[in-house]
């Protein structure tokens, strides 16, 4: 089987053989996985495919790039000594070595084989086969004709009997469509990772701003997987940006083109926006103004896409809410928004893992904090029962570390210190309203005061 040899800093790291069909990509979901902490690698970034009698490599659309010798592709003919780069890493081919043993094309496509005279002359030359003495034929026995007409209505009736039983027999049987046969598990597999694929394309376009492109990616995986809940979340982020307002552009009049205006002193223009990322000047701000608004945009801008990066998209979208002050539709705020909402509902998410985590470690006050931090994330999440659970657990426990202080403080065997540490303990796991705080609070200031 050939192989794809992945070097990296001009060392091999390994080497992976070739199916018909191998993903490359930093994503754990690909066939070859490469590590890649900078992103030069993109999650699913090319494809290796057999057609037409060898391999092709195809670029998926990475943000980074496949490279040549220095010179972007989006698919090549894979040949051995052809290096191609992805990110930090390069990859090498080599054949198939058995495949140099194999018989000549030819010879194998059209099934004969090829005469060699080296060899024919080699062969002893054969002696002609003897020829037979032809046989004359057994003369015919004569049979009597009303023998023939007995035998002949024989054979009728037979065939009648058998044509009738068949007939009988598929109709009280007739015969079952065949199940349709089951999904193997590879080919679900691959059609989850498919559908992966898609989404992760439909979340790059809308961060790109192309939602047109991203609402027909979405489209074929509803079609493919009509009951995918990130897929219709997708969909309601798609449409509610196409219903925002575009910005409305000067319309053109058709009529009589006027007459050029006299010559006039008139006022100096303002000064022409040079920057094509500046904001427009209103027809009534000063200069000062438009500089001191257009830095206050551009910062913001800058600050979003930096949120953005490092996936805060609380960050992002509060800076994107002053750009909107300022300059509503700035470049690709609009879409910059849609993005940061999916990083804002998977920042729930994690935090809401996060709460369930602290939960079953019995760490109750830092549970009670991940769920409610994630509810103020995305207010869809159901934390309700999951915080009342652990404050349940959490008060459970205070009684019962109170009780061990108030035995160790009535009867003895511990010092003064252990036992206000164990009240100090339940004081923070009982809730303000408990009735056993007050009695608490008073025995820990008598310790206190001993001290």
């Amino acid at each position: 089987m050939p192989l794809l040899i992945i070097e990296r800093n001009a060392h091999v790291e390994r080497e992976v053989e070739i199916p018909t069909e191998l993903r490359i990509g930093r994503d754990e979901l690909n066939d070859v996985v490469l590590d890649d902490p900078d992103r030069g690698v993109s999650r699913f970034h090319a494809e290796i495919r057999y057609e037409n009698g060898g391999y092709v490599l195809v670029d998926l659309d990475s943000r980074n790039g496949t490279w040549i010798e220095g010179e972007r592709i989006t698919t090549c003919r894979l040949e051995p000594g052809v290096k191609v780069r992805i990110g930090p890493y390069e990859l090498g081919f080599q054949p198939d070595q058995s495949e140099a043993a194999a018989p000549p094309p030819e010879a194998a496509a059209n099934g004969y084989t090829v005469f060699d005279p080296a060899l024919a002359a080699q062969r002893p030359a054969e002696e002609p086969a003897p020829v037979p003495t032809p046989v004359p034929p057994p003369r015919p026995v004569a049979v009597p004709r009303r023998r023939q007409g007995v035998v002949f209505v024989a054979a009728t009736i037979v065939v009648i009997a058998v044509a009738g039983f068949v007939m009988l027999r598929r109709t009280a049987n007739p015969p079952q469509p065949s199940p349709p046969p089951a999904q193997e598990p590879a080919a679900a597999d691959r059609q989850r990772a498919d559908v992966t694929t898609q989404l992760a394309e439909a979340k790059r376009l809308l961060a790109t701003g192309d939602a047109e492109a991203a609402r027909h990616v979405i489209d074929a995986v509803l079609a493919a997987d009509p009951a995918n809940h990130e897929a219709a979340l997708l969909r309601d982020q798609v449409v509610a940006l196409a219903a925002q307002p575009k910005p409305e552009q000067p319309s053109r009049e058709s009529g009589p083109t006027p007459d050029p205006p006299r010559r006039e002193r008139r006022a100096p223009k303002a000064a022409v926006v040079a920057d094509a990322n500046d904001v427009p000047r209103r027809p009534d701000e000063s200069q000062a103004d438009w500089e001191a608004r257009n830095r206050r945009v551009r910062d913001h801008y800058a600050a979003a896409k930096a949120a953005m990066s490092a996936e805060d998209g609380v960050l992002a979208i509060s800076h994107l809410d002053q750009i909107d002050r300022d300059q509503p539709g700035y470049l690709e705020s609009a879409s910059m928004r849609v993005s940061s909402g999916l990083l804002v509902g998977a920042q729930a998410r994690r935090t809401y893992d996060a709460g369930v985590r602290a939960e079953q470690a019995k760490e109750w006050a830092t549970a009670i904090r991940d769920y409610e931090r994630a509810h103020e994330l995305d207010s869809s999440l159901n934390v309700t029962e999951r915080i009342t659970v652990a404050r349940g657990h959490m008060t459970a426990e205070g009684r019962e570390i109170l009780v061990r202080a108030r035995n160790l403080d009535a009867f003895g065997g511990a010092s003064d210190a252990e036992i206000i540490k164990l009240y100090e303990q339940a004081l923070a796991l009982l809730p303000a309203a408990d009735p056993q705080r007050a009695e608490a609070t008073r025995r820990l200031q008598v310790l206190r005061s001993k001290r």
